[in-house]
């Protein structure tokens, strides 16, 4: 197995979903940089979407449900979620930024995997991998 597909399949057992387009995951996984910038807007918006609609369904108020996103949604809750569960294990680091991953890349890779899951496999598997990760 090559490193890619071995990154690919440790993501994918993380999240919990097996994407059909891999390109999806390989994209969402590099970091640091600007490489999933585009995958961690539609990430965010998914995550949003998904969480709202979530609250909704709870019959929060809109101010109940817009503090309960901020509260998940925030960097600093999604990078540790994303430490805790081991996306270092995953990411394509590049190999010319020594050390670890920081706050803003690991939240954005979070979001930049949700995103992935949402255009491989629609909102049904953005809730698979917000429900693994517990950012519910």
């Amino acid at each position: 197995m090559t490193d890619q597909a071995t990154k690919i399949a440790l993501g994918e057992a993380v999240i919990g979903y097996v994407f059909q387009d891999k390109a999806l995951i390989w994209e969402a996984i590099q970091a640091p940089g600007h490489l999933n910038e585009r995958l961690a807007l539609v990430g965010d918006a998914a995550m949003r979407l998904f969480l709202h609609k979530q609250s909704y369904g709870r019959g929060l108020s809109k101010g109940q449900s817009s503090i309960r996103h901020d509260g998940i949604a925030n960097n600093a809750h999604l990078a540790e979620v994303g430490n805790s569960m081991q996306f270092p294990t995953f990411i394509n680091k590049n190999i010319s930024h020594a050390g670890g991953i920081s706050e803003k890349a690991m939240a954005a890779t979070v979001e930049a995997v949700i995103g992935a899951a949402f255009l491989d496999g629609g909102l049904n598997a953005v809730q698979t991998v917000i429900v693994k990760l517990g950012l519910q």
